[in-house]
């Protein structure tokens, strides 16, 4: 006797594969998501930090950038009582060794030996993220990856 059709098993069989299936994907994309935000986030600072030293050599004026755990803000000026420019907040942390302002002065340079050498990063350490942070040098800011670690400049390639 033949009949056309599925039989209940096979029909099951075919969900639970699905369901499997639809179970790997959801935690492949929340990685790929949390790779993406810091990416974004990390490229995004870079950006900000440019047009700020940009607009302190156009200007001929100094501008100041301040950090918290998770927002930064860009002053039009040295003082950063009053309002900033600009103020972002972060998805993920911001972490480094950078314990004062970040100021740009008017040449576009940054002399303050806190600061020239020292890294921003975003997230946590052993993200699979292809750049996690920044590196202010003197005279420019580079996008680098953090190998594990600290946020040290010992632990980043600068991309």
């Amino acid at each position: 006797m033949r009949r056309n059709g599925f039989t209940l098993v096979e029909l099951v069989l075919v969900i639970a594969i699905m369901g499997i299936l639809l179970a790997m994907g959801t935690m492949q994309f929340s990685e790929y998501s949390r790779k993406g935000a810091i990416e974004g986030d990390t490229r995004m600072l870079l950006a900000d930090l440019s047009k700020a030293k940009a607009d302190a050599m156009l200007q001929r004026r100094d501008k100041a950038v301040a950090f918290t755990a998770g927002r930064y803000s860009i002053y039009s000026s040295a003082v950063t009582t009053g309002n900033p420019v600009v103020s972002r907040a972060v998805r993920y942390p911001i972490t480094s060794p950078i314990t004062t302002t970040i100021l740009f002065e008017r040449n576009g340079l940054v002399t303050d030996a806190n600061v020239v050498g020292k890294p921003l990063c975003i997230g946590t350490s052993g993200n699979t993220a292809p750049c996690d942070s920044v590196i202010i040098t003197e005279t420019g800011i580079r996008l680098g990856k953090r190998n594990g670690g600290s946020c040290e400049a010992a632990n980043i390639t600068l991309k």
